[in-house]
């Protein structure tokens, strides 16, 4: 009698519960999901929460999964694939350098060696490289080089043409190593294909094997670090699935690249606000159609703005005071784009992980140090410094001018840094609410700085002292 599929063991599952039905999936697909992990984490224990965690949603999962028809069990490898890289990806970003540092290490003592420095090369490229594919090409590239499938078997798992099966397989092979190429590994679709063979795929511990065959049990008692770890990935993966839902079941056009409502129903790209509100839920960031104008809004926790530059789009989807908090590592495209990110919650998040995915960013937080100015009190007092007294709330700036009403300092810090271009740390000590109307001279319509300074004093009585100071900053850099 033939080996149950995928499709009809995950279905056994989602009815019945059967836990031999479950552990034997994880028979099955153990090492492939083991080794994405291992490759990510770069040590075992990580490794094997990342894969206990996948495992867990494959169970949770398993009712949605198994819907969609006898086809649908084809597609297990790969889905499983891209599960384990991104809850590898989720668990790992704060020590993801370190990790494939340690990974190199792991493998270089691990490697045939025939094909060592190319594996050494690519290992640290090819997850994010496969999670840039669509989801027919990975599926194929996992099914013949981590599943070790002939086209043959290839082909009638995906219900194609043998031939075309080929063809898809060359054109994938060839995408993984244009992304290679850009990261300055340069390698043959041969030889990509022949490491990723022998390399991709090792063998799982055996007591991992036991640990999450054991998942499939109602019962079962898992760490809490696996839960969260599997609540994020979850969250990630209603979000995709909201994201796709929603940009196929709108009437939205692609107006040269950008995701909204009819083009013709947009009168003004100023009108943010109502773009949000009325904008169908999505995440996009694209060049520029609106080269003369730079609108940007927010609208809680949506975002939207045009013709920003990489910089500006990284402050807003960091939450940073300006976009001179960050120190670049690597160079970045001088275009400026339109961006959106207008989700019922999570725009921020997600906003981030579309600059990681359309440029291959990695941003961090770190103490560095940087010039700055220091904004103290010089004169107490001074007459342009007045508690307030009105009752709404304003805040605004022209040429040559910056007025607030009924706040307090920030908006003023924030302003600053905008116009002198370079953090502006505030060490007045000053927490009342205020009301300012801040003038100065800019001859020839141009940024003054100098007269800002004197006006700031003569009227606020405050100087800004440059400094070097050590601050927070958001440090981008290319992911290795």
């Amino acid at each position: 009698m033939s080996e149950p599929t995928d499709h009809e063991l995950l279905a056994d599952y989602a009815r019945t519960g059967a836990e031999p039905a479950f552990a034997q999936l994880v028979a099955r697909h153990i090492n492939l999901v083991h080794s994405a992990a291992r490759r990510h984490a770069g040590s075992e224990e990580p490794a094997e929460e990342i894969t206990q965690a996948v495992f867990l949603i494959l169970a949770r999962k398993a009712g949605s999964l198994s819907k969609g028809g006898p086809r649908r069990h084809v597609a297990l490898g790969g889905w499983l694939y891209q599960t384990a890289r991104l809850t590898a990806a989720n668990a790992l970003k704060a020590e993801n350098r370190r990790q494939l540092r340690d990974h190199q290490a792991y493998m270089q003592s691990q490697e045939n060696q025939a094909d060592a420095a190319v594996w050494r090369e690519i290992a640290p490229l090819l997850d994010d490289a496969m999670g840039k594919l669509g989801e027919t090409d990975r599926a194929v590239l996992v099914l013949r080089f981590f599943e070790g499938r002939t086209n043959a078997e290839t082909a009638a798992a995906l219900g194609l043409a043998e031939g075309a099966v080929q063809k898809r397989v060359l054109r994938a092979l060839e995408k993984l190593r244009a992304s290679f190429a850009k990261q300055g590994v340069t390698h043959t679709a041969q030889a990509i294909a022949g490491t990723v063979t022998t390399n991709a795929v090792q063998v799982a511990p055996a007591g991992l094997l036991l640990k999450v065959s054991l998942l499939g049990s109602k019962g079962t008692v898992v760490a809490t670090s696996i839960t969260a770890l599997v609540k994020g990935v979850l969250h990630l993966m209603a979000w995709a699935k909201a994201k796709t839902t929603a940009l196929i079941g709108a009437t939205v056009i692609l107006a040269a690249g950008v995701a909204v409502l009819s083009w013709q129903e947009i009168k003004n790209p100023n009108d943010t606000s109502e773009i949000l509100e009325k904008t169908i839920p999505q995440v996009k960031i694209v060049p520029t159609r609106f080269p003369n104008k730079s609108p940007w809004g927010t609208g809680g926790d949506k975002l939207i703005g045009y013709n920003q530059p990489i910089s500006m789009i990284i402050a807003t989807a960091y939450d940073l005071r300006s976009p001179y908090r960050i120190e670049f590592q690597t160079k970045t495209p001088a275009n400026h784009y339109d961006f959106i990110a207008n989700l019922p919650k999570g725009s921020r998040e997600a906003l981030q992980n579309e600059l990681k995915l359309t440029f291959g960013l990695n941003m961090k937080h770190e103490k560095h140090d940087a010039d700055v100015f220091l904004l103290t009190v010089k004169q107490p007092n001074a007459l342009g410094l007045k508690p307030s007294q009105m009752t709404n709330t304003t805040a605004g700036a022209g040429r040559g001018r910056f007025f607030s009403t009924r706040q307090t300092l920030f908006g003023l810090v924030y302003y600053l840094e905008y116009y002198l271009q370079k953090p502006v740390i505030d060490q007045t000590g000053l927490t009342n609410i205020f009301d300012i109307n801040l003038k100065w001279d800019e001859p020839n319509h141009k940024t003054n700085p100098d007269n800002l300074k004197q006006a700031l004093l003569n009227q606020l009585g405050f100087e800004l002292v440059p400094s070097r100071e050590s601050i927070e900053m958001l440090v981008v850099e290319k992911v290795k």
